[in-house]
């Protein structure tokens, strides 16, 4: 379990990936997390002058191989004065192009391969994405999981985290979902 929060602040000018969650940034091998609790706020602010792609997630940012996931929370810390435990602030300078590509959830950024929810896992933190200008490429933001690439979903997924975007997404694929932005 965590409850420290995670924060990054930089400029990316190239080709960028960036992966941050409370549990784990990223993960290569096949990962089970049962009773996994993350509390901790991850903030990220960036200035986007290139291309840059980020994975997000309350507990992982982007699982790149199977992840079962049994009895596991994203939440705020008691006594929080801020309902979100996910925070993004990006910015594109005037006149700079880029290319994004950035999957934001509760519990997970992407699954890149199968998502196994064995018995129950649950979001109670808001995700606020804001100050966004995407001219192509995509953003995805899920309560659960901004994407899912497979899934065997036996159990329970809850969300009671409210999802606020202020932005804008030019020539690019959006989507926002309660659970899933994409499954």
């Amino acid at each position: 379990s965590n409850s420290g929060d995670v924060t990054l602040n930089k400029l990316a000018t190239h080709s960028q990936y960036v992966y941050l969650g409370g549990i784990a940034g990223r993960s290569e091998a096949a990962i089970t997390l049962k009773e996994c609790h993350n509390t901790g706020v991850i903030t990220m602010a960036e200035t986007v002058t290139g291309v840059f792609e980020s994975y997000t997630g309350g507990l992982i940012g982007y699982p790149n191989a199977n992840i079962t996931l049994d009895n596991c929370t994203n939440g705020i810390k008691a006594g929080a004065t801020s309902p979100y435990g996910i925070v993004i602030n990006n910015k594109q300078p005037a006149g700079k192009a880029n290319s994004n590509r950035e999957r934001i959830g509760g519990l997970i950024g992407h699954a890149n391969q199968s998502l196994t929810v064995a018995t129950s896992v649950t979001n109670n933190a808001g995700i606020m994405v804001k100050a966004h200008y995407i001219e192509t490429g995509g953003l995805t933001i899920g309560g659960i999981a901004g994407i899912v690439d497979a899934t065997n979903l036996t159990g329970t997924l809850t969300n009671t985290g409210d999802i606020y975007y202020e932005g804008r997404c030019s020539a690019c694929n959006f989507g926002v979902g309660g659970i899933f932005a994409t499954p």
